[in-house]
């Protein structure tokens, strides 16, 4: 799949090459690829580039996105610090830029990095806040999955219940199949803890389903995993 978007983003490129914005943008873009593909130096290069362009242009809207991407390289190469301090600039950005859906997402990826941390409350606090605003409902689905997930490392299993629920019956109610299958493999791991067999493969099943449909392979072999380990409990 990566492979199909490479292709058509780099012959994007090609055309609009002569189009500083657009060459910007294309940028982004191909270096978010080559960060899955670990070739980090090339991502820099392309990153830099992008970064250099919107700060002349004074565009703080996606001078955020490029720091958020800058985050996504730091995160991948397992530099949790660097992480924080490119979402926390990227958080100022989206504010002064008043884009709802961008600040919601820092707010959540900081959050994602408290929690990695240990550090529960603060991780909880911003996933409230970014709860409160109005974003889109996808947002939202991540918001709850995300303070359904603290709750579980929390080992508080009914308010981890409660909110991971919340978040498969938003993304049912907008359609968003594939990410459905993570907030079911949240649940199940839940219901594992609790020694609810039955609820567990249930819920482990229907990610299992989805992730194999949308070719999600990590995420395919974790949850056979996690069958696996329930059976022998």
């Amino acid at each position: 799949m990566h492979e199909i978007v490479w292709y058509v983003l780099n012959y994007y490129f090609n055309r609009n090459k002569n189009l500083p914005l657009d060459k910007a943008k294309y940028q982004l873009d191909l270096a978010s690829l080559y960060i899955r593909k670990r070739a980090f130096a090339k991502a820099d290069s392309l990153l830099t580039y992008s970064e250099s362009y919107f700060t002349k242009t004074n565009n703080t809207l996606w001078q955020s996105k490029v720091i958020a991407i800058r985050w996504f390289m730091a995160l991948f190469q397992s530099e949790f610090d660097k992480s924080q301090n490119y979402y926390s600039e990227a958080l100022k950005l989206a504010k002064n830029s008043d884009d709802i859906n961008l600040i919601s997402l820092c707010m959540r990826n900081i959050a994602d990095l408290k929690r990695f941390k240990g550090h529960y409350t603060e991780a909880l606090e911003l996933l409230f806040e970014a709860l409160k605003l109005n974003s889109s409902t996808m947002a939202k689905a991540d918001c709850y999955k995300k303070i359904g997930t603290v709750y579980r490392e929390l080992e508080d299993w009914e308010p981890a219940t409660k909110y991971i629920e919340k978040s498969i019956e938003l993304k049912k109610k907008i359609g968003f199949e594939n990410s459905l299958a993570y907030s079911y493999y949240a649940l199940g791991l839940i219901h594992h803890r609790q020694l609810n067999f039955g609820e567990t493969l249930k819920c482990l099943r229907q990610c299992l389903t989805i992730s194999r449909k949308y070719n999600i392979e990590r995420l395919t072999g974790q949850a056979l995993g996690a069958i696996g380990a329930a059976y022998q409990d």
